[in-house]
């Protein structure tokens, strides 16, 4: 035994976890304190974490021998030795993960998978984007979405015991387990159980190889299917007259934000259009009305044309602004904002969501004007 620091931990296993605390940590910020116009950046992120769980995988097989899966999965026998070890005062030690902390390591990674997975889902059923698009409804969506925030939430308990574990046994083993994880070395002791080092072999280069590779054909597999239609999101191109008569005073709404039979009555009396006398010569009114009833029933399976028509009121069953999601969605909006002449009302979707017109109205398509006149 040498008082020499001895290498445990490889620099590439080193730059992987500094990685994944910086994008799963941005991820999450971008959440809770980013505007929604930010949420391509969460995504982006997302599919960074993927990555490196894709490069993790193969270096738990082909990687140096503190790296592999089994090098550090033991059974619960092992894992319960080490926490007595801790309360009688005497704590093991080990050259390369303890017990417990291979444990929480391959938690973590499957409850990231999780995230990575459901977040892909609720990319594609709720926003109709990505590489599922094509093949989930809204409703997968939601569910998935809730399942996101539910595995979230997991972890970050999981990380809240991994730091409080990490910081313990620092203390406890009286030596900096960050540290080791920035410089990759760690002062020998006689009693440390496992192999003093953990030497690199020609399989490492198999590992970053197969990663890349796969990385790579997920990515090419992904844009490709984000390229496709989204399931229950019919193509309809917006006729000129529509935008030319109707959306020169306020959006151009899409025809899935209100059943047929709202349209039909919208479109029976513009004389009266909302306290505005917006008639049109007859030929062009029953040109706009067959498509917005047309429109209106190909079924759509967007956010908003599942949302809007099922929460209308039965009082205001042609007001969009008044229908229960949308007055939901828009709370904590000040009044003020929609009195602003870059947005002039509460119809002007498209002041704050930029694929208004087209009835998209995803997360990442948010941008609310300032509170200025």
């Amino acid at each position: 035994m040498t008082n020499k620091p001895i290498h445990v931990w490889d620099i590439e296993i080193r730059v992987f976890h500094w990685l994944l605390l910086a994008s799963v940590a941005g991820a999450w910020l971008i959440i809770q304190v980013g505007p929604p116009a930010w949420l391509g950046l969460h995504e982006a992120l997302g599919f960074a974490v993927g990555a490196l769980l894709v490069f993790r995988f193969f270096w738990g097989l082909f990687g140096s021998e503190h790296m592999r899966f089994g090098g550090f999965v033991r059974g619960p026998g092992p894992m319960l030795a080490h926490l007595k070890s801790l309360f009688s005062g005497k704590p093991l030690r080990f050259v390369g993960h303890n017990p417990v902390g291979g444990a929480m390591i391959v938690a973590l990674l499957l409850v990231l998978l999780g995230v990575c997975l459901s977040g892909i889902a609720t990319m594609g059923g709720f926003d109709k984007a990505g590489p599922l698009a094509p093949f989930l409804t809204f409703a997968q969506g939601r569910q998935a979405k809730e399942i996101h925030e539910t595995l979230t939430n997991l972890l970050l308990v999981l990380a809240g015991l991994h730091v409080a574990g990490v910081l313990l046994e620092s203390v406890l083993l009286k030596e900096s387990l960050i540290g080791s994880m920035i410089h990759g070395k760690k002062e020998p002791h006689a009693e440390a159980l496992g192999a003093a080092g953990a030497p690199k072999t020609p399989r490492s280069a198999v590992a970053v190889i197969l990663s890349s590779l796969i990385v790579a054909g997920l990515g090419l597999t992904m844009l490709n299917l984000s390229l496709q239609p989204a399931l229950g999101v019919p193509a309809l191109g917006i006729p000129p007259l529509y935008v030319k008569e109707c959306g020169s005073c306020h959006t151009a709404h899409h025809p899935s934000l209100l059943p047929s039979s709202s349209w039909k009555l919208i479109m029976a009396d513009l004389g009266d259009h909302f306290g505005d006398d917006a008639s049109l010569p007859q030929d062009k009114a029953r040109e706009i009305g067959d498509w917005l009833v047309k429109g209106a029933d190909l079924g759509w399976d967007s956010k908003a044309g599942q949302r809007i028509p099922a929460s209308l009121k039965t009082e205001e069953p042609l007001r969009i602004t008044k229908s229960a999601f949308w007055e939901r969605r828009h709370r904590k909006i000040p009044e003020n904002v929609f009195k602003t002449k870059l947005v002039g009302g509460k119809a002007n979707c498209q002041a704050c969501h930029v694929d208004a017109v087209r009835g998209g109205f995803k997360r990442g398509g948010i941008a609310i004007p300032e509170e200025i006149n």
